[in-house]
């Protein structure tokens, strides 16, 4: 799992706003036993 954060600045308002993203992928055998991706 990564995650991504990076503020942009919304051309509509002009205000600065904070995106983010979480990557996922298949689990490891250790992950595997707790969640599924």
């Amino acid at each position: 799992m990564a995650g991504l954060w990076g503020p942009w600045k919304n051309p509509k308002t002009g205000q600065w706003e904070d995106t983010l993203a979480i990557i996922t992928d298949d689990p490891n055998a250790k992950m595997s036993e707790i969640h599924d991706r």
